[in-house]
């Protein structure tokens, strides 16, 4: 099992002790992770344009997991699509940087949604905004970044199965076939759901490859 990082390492490494392309065969893509924009409550901003205009007035910050994480190149993304700039704060996993949200130590955050909805539901956080392509059923009063206005931000964190660049052919195939099977699986989808991500979607390939 791999998820972004198996694509985006190459490109923020110098050196691996692999070729995540040419050592590895994808078998299928199993799931994508929606991501949700949340800021303290003490923010200003009660909204994505809001907040947009609050970072061109004033240098905010935004936390992630760590450099080269999904969650930190989401920010990254962000910026970049809204034009301004803030100061990315890496911390060791998610935890430690809600620390910091809560009390308004850093200024933002775009992550998992599994994490992050249950925080605002709890009332800790303020969520903006969520980065997929629709609206989540699990939050459906939560625009879309787009929605928002900022076109072009679409992102979500994804996992999918590999094998050794040499195996047959036959047997990718095989082992797809039964994993899509088990995916279909109601309980296995439901199960899925709930612990990996709230709403993350079983994305069931036709083929061995992505």
């Amino acid at each position: 099992m791999a998820g972004l990082p198996h694509a985006t390492n190459r490109y923020l490494y110098t050196s691996l002790a692999f070729d995540p392309v040419n050592d590895f065969a994808p078998v299928t893509l199993m799931g994508y992770y929606p991501l949700v924009m949340v800021v303290p409550n003490a923010s200003p901003a009660h909204s994505v344009r809001e907040f947009i205009a609050y970072a061109k007035t004033t240098k905010l910050s935004y936390a992630s997991s760590g450099h080269g994480t999904s969650l930190h190149l989401a920010g990254e993304l962000f910026q970049r699509k809204a034009g301004i700039e803030m100061t990315h704060v890496p911390y060791r996993g998610a935890g430690p940087a809600f620390n910091d949200l809560i009390p308004g130590r850093v200024d933002a955050m775009i992550n998992f949604t599994s994490s992050s909805l249950p925080l605002v539901r709890q009332g800790q956080l303020r969520a903006l905004a969520v980065t997929t392509a629709n609206r989540l059923s699990v939050a459906p009063e939560l625009p879309t970044m787009v929605e928002a206005g900022v076109a072009g931000m679409e992102v979500s964190a994804w996992s999918g199965l590999f094998v050794p660049a040499r195996t047959h052919q036959e047997i990718i195939r095989k082992i797809q076939t039964d994993t899509v099977a088990a995916l279909a699986e109601p309980a296995v989808r439901e199960n899925w759901n709930r612990a990996a991500s709230l709403s993350s979607a079983l994305h069931l390939m036709s083929l061995p490859r992505f």
